[in-house]
């Protein structure tokens, strides 16, 4: 009679983690993009505050700018997501609702004062809202989401702040974006330290898990 032996599955280390732990790491491996985000915003910030007399459109290629780091910031993300079997398509639309806006701000510098608020207040809208619920999504899987809720409350004040007064259009516009852009950059970069912070005290901890005893 002949034994027959069942080959054993490949068991992975990410098989073995739970749902909590994988979101945790793979969130954990994007603070780069986050860093760099924060950055953005804080290049943002200081020229819009520094240089009052700014063009429009150069305005608009800075906001460009910043969108479309945001927008590379959502697909990184993205990509550590789809690593531990995630969805990823909520992080995918919003770098595609930003890359369209950011084609918008490239390609249309010379719209209305007025329907150019409106419609930075539109995106503000979204990335806000889409801020708060990858906050909330995240609350209590990983640590410190409340700078990234924090953000999305800054957002969604500046669209209010926006529609309420339209009138004050470019000139008070930009005002507001760029001491918003420095209050977002400073939550995006606390954020991205202290997930750097977290990612290599895993790192470290599963290097030394591995190490052999004795």
């Amino acid at each position: 009679m002949i034994a027959t032996h069942a080959t054993a599955p490949h068991v992975t280390v990410e098989d073995l983690e739970s749902r909590d732990a994988r979101l945790r790491r793979a969130h954990g491996r994007g603070w780069r993009s986050i860093a760099a985000r924060a950055l953005a915003a804080v290049v943002v910030g200081v020229c819009t505050l520094c240089v009052p007399d700014m063009s429009i459109v150069l305005l608009l290629a800075l906001l460009a700018g910043y969108t479309i780091v945001s927008a590379a910031a959502a697909l990184d993300a993205a990509r550590h997501v789809r690593r531990v079997r995630e969805r990823t398509w909520p992080l995918l639309l919003y770098a595609v609702v930003a890359v369209a806006f950011a084609g918008v701000l490239l390609w249309w510098p010379l719209v209305a004062s007025v329907t150019l608020v409106t419609l930075f207040a539109a995106w503000m809208a979204v990335a806000g809202v889409a801020e708060l619920a990858l906050a909330l999504r995240l609350r209590g899987l990983v640590p410190h989401t409340a700078l990234l809720g924090a953000v999305g409350v800054a957002s969604l004040a500046v669209v209010g702040t926006l529609l309420a007064q339209p009138a004050q259009a470019i000139a008070f516009a930009m005002r507001l974006v760029g001491a918003y852009a420095l209050l977002s950059g400073a939550f995006l970069a606390a954020l991205a330290v202290r997930l750097r912070r977290d990612d290599h005290r895993r790192h470290d901890r599963r290097r030394h898990d591995r190490r052999p005893a004795g």
